[in-house]
């Protein structure tokens, strides 16, 4: 299980625009995590090694590399697919 909940916690923090409040605590989680199961189980240990250091590599861009993966476009939605996503939400805030 805490394999699973490493890895979820490992996509959350590649959202792009993430707040650093919220990096704050997801770090505090997985040191939590790492307190309880790390010892005990080397995959756990291996998994928060990767996030740590991919989240580190993530603080060390530059500004304009951070803009830069914030804009890329999703290629896997064709352009009509992703028009229609964003009149939904568009509607759902209203």
């Amino acid at each position: 299980m805490a394999p699973t909940i490493v890895h979820e916690t490992h996509v959350m923090l590649q959202r792009p625009g993430i707040n650093p409040v919220q990096r704050y605590y997801t770090v505090a989680f997985l040191n939590k995590i790492s307190i309880l199961c790390a010892s005990h189980d080397p995959a756990v240990r291996l998994s928060l090694f990767k996030v740590y250091f991919s989240m580190f590599k993530k603080i060390l861009q530059s500004p304009e590399e951070r803009k830069a993966e914030a804009f890329k476009k999703d290629r896997a939605k064709s352009k009509k697919d992703q028009v229609k996503e964003k009149q939904k939400a568009w509607k759902k805030a209203k």
